[in-house]
């Protein structure tokens, strides 16, 4: 559950609410609003740590790209983990299959319609279905860190992706 305050200032009331930890610099973002009035403020600050809580308003991942994000997980999160080998793998996967298509996408606007097509294109291009399911993997396994690490998505629409 996300966390919020309010606290008397200059003559009104000031509602922070933090929404997450920026993956590029590691630093908490936080959402600021002036009221004039204490209701006003509770008001809003419920509305919004709900809003939060239902992965509807994020932190600074909103102006994210998928290119960005998924260049940045590769470097900072899989590369320390796992060896070169499979390392150039995921990259590869990513770069030949993913990226070209979807990587000026906003990630935020990701959707389970995007990643069914590009699985199903693969094999219309005569890769195999073992092929699909291993670039599936790779993505959702970035996602899933979007998710639950970076705290940059609500949800890995990656899991409903076929």
């Amino acid at each position: 559950m996300s966390k919020g305050s309010i606290e008397k200032r200059n003559g009104g009331y000031r509602v922070r609410i933090e929404i997450g930890i920026d993956p590029l610099t590691g630093k908490r973002n936080r959402l600021q609003k002036q009221f004039a009035y204490k209701k006003h403020a509770e008001q809003f600050l419920h509305q919004m740590i709900s809003q939060v809580d239902q992965g509807k308003v994020l932190g600074k991942g909103k102006g994210l790209t998928v290119r960005a994000f998924f260049e940045d997980w590769l470097k900072t999160a899989v590369k320390p983990q796992v060896k070169q080998l499979t390392y150039e793998g995921y990259s590869n996967k990513l770069k030949v299959h993913f990226l070209p298509l979807l990587g000026n996408f906003p990630l935020k606007d990701l959707h389970q319609d995007h990643l069914s097509k590009i699985y199903a294109d693969m094999q219309v291009k005569g890769l195999s279905p073992t092929s699909a399911l291993h670039l599936h993997r790779v993505i959702h396994a970035g996602l899933e860190y979007a998710v639950n690490n970076a705290e940059v998505l609500a949800q890995n629409v990656a899991k409903k992706a076929v």
